[in-house]
């Protein structure tokens, strides 16, 4: 998945990250005793939940997962003078 914007169906613009965390909270959320887990992927895929029944806790990781911005620039470092 990629993290460009798209217009939803009511024309609102939305990132895709945050569509699909409402479409897997939606699907979570209709889940009874199914066994879960959530992989995400940046560099490598991580596993952010291993299998669990516990979809309390699968979807409060969901709703705490971001994408990280560009790192901070590196701090100007000058070579001290010769003088």
């Amino acid at each position: 998945m990629d993290t460009k914007d798209f217009v939803d169906a009511s024309g609102k613009t939305v990132d895709r990250l945050t569509a699909v965390k409402q479409v897997l909270d939606d699907f979570l959320s209709r889940r009874k005793g199914d066994r879960v887990g959530v992989v995400v992927f940046g560099d490598a895929p991580f596993a952010l939940v291993p299998f669990t029944t516990d979809l309390e806790l699968c979807r409060a990781m969901l709703r705490d997962t971001y994408v990280p911005g560009p790192p901070p620039p590196a701090p100007v470092r000058r070579r001290p003078s010769s003088r």
